[in-house]
């Protein structure tokens, strides 16, 4: 190699070595990305029965809901209403691996009531609500989650007709 060649290579190198410095200092002096999440891990429900009483099973309104395999829970179509509380009977299924969480909402979105969660084999007999629901439909949006980890399975929504307590 001549001494032009040897120069170039230098010229090169020190080149090379000042970016390697320069890439070391910034990655050292970057702050790490900090992720915040509002997450807050729910309650269990307190309230939550083992199993389903056999008068709500009897409803013609108690329906199964399978959802995308994901896991099963029933809910009754029309819940009654009465002292400030709504009467869903929100059961999840026994073979089901993630918890479950209600979420009642009135017509214009608005949040109404949201429940505990509630372990595979439970059932929720009532919800209180922020206030009555306003007209023939309120929606419920089913919230699942791993257990320990909290990862989603899953939600559904499905719109309810409560019906007055008389």
């Amino acid at each position: 190699m001549d001494k032009r060649q040897r120069l170039i290579l230098a010229i090169l190198g020190g080149l090379l070595a000042a970016a390697l410095i320069l890439l070391a200092v910034l990655l050292a002096t970057r702050s790490p990305e900090t992720v915040i999440s509002e997450f807050q891990a729910p309650p269990f429900e307190e309230s939550a029965l083992v199993g389903v009483p056999e008068e709500v099973l009897a409803r013609a309104d108690f329906h199964t809901i399978d959802v995308k395999g994901n896991y099963t829970f029933a809910i009754c179509g029309a819940p009654e209403y009465s002292d400030g509380r709504l009467f869903p009977y929100f059961a999840s299924h026994g073979e089901n691996e993630v918890w479950l969480l209600l979420k009642v909402y009135g017509a214009d979105g608005t949040e109404l009531g949201k429940s505990g969660l509630i372990r595979p084999g439970e059932c929720l007999g009532s919800i209180a609500l922020s206030a009555p629901p306003v007209g023939e439909t309120v929606s419920v949006k089913v919230l699942s989650y791993e257990p320990d980890t909290y990862f989603s399975r899953g939600s559904a929504t499905v719109n309810l007709r409560p019906t007055p307590h008389t």
